[in-house]
């Protein structure tokens, strides 16, 4: 029942334009992160490079500069620039060009996804050339 609830609050404020967002501050903190990669949706779902990691640990600081790091198992932390949503557009050459959307989704506030995707598509006729899909979904680790 509480599902529910929580379920259509969140549907209220999307359709009222006040949608949860993922933000800095939520991001601080331990996570259990599952990634997943899909390459070349569409054309061979059995694609070679397609895999999956789960159950890897994420920590995201902010520092006193207000610059924010990343830290996966023991390595040395990697500092970003957080933006919710950023999105670029190229041309590989003058046959194909490519987008790329990085997106933080909010699910709750123990829980967001990262999207990362890669398309791709003929300049002249402007079909899909390549569509990949990244995705991370992290779950808060609970001290």
């Amino acid at each position: 029942m509480l599902k529910r609830i929580v379920a259509f609050l969140l549907m209220a404020f999307a359709l009222s334009g006040c949608s949860p967002e993922v933000t800095e501050d939520m991001l601080i903190g331990k996570w259990i992160c599952h990634n997943q990669g899909v390459y070349n949706i569409g054309k061979n779902a059995n694609d070679e490079r397609n895999y999956e990691i789960n159950d890897i640990p994420v920590r995201y600081e902010k520092h006193e500069d207000n610059s924010m790091t990343k830290q996966s198992y023991n390595l040395v932390p990697e500092k970003f620039s957080f933006k919710r949503y950023r999105k670029e557009h190229h041309n590989l050459d003058k046959n194909i060009e490519y987008e790329y959307i990085w997106e933080y989704q909010y699910v709750s506030d123990d829980e967001f996804k990262y999207v990362h995707t890669y398309s791709s598509r003929y300049i002249q006729t402007k079909k899909p050339s390549e569509l990949d899909v990244w995705t991370t979904t992290c779950f808060r680790q609970k001290n």
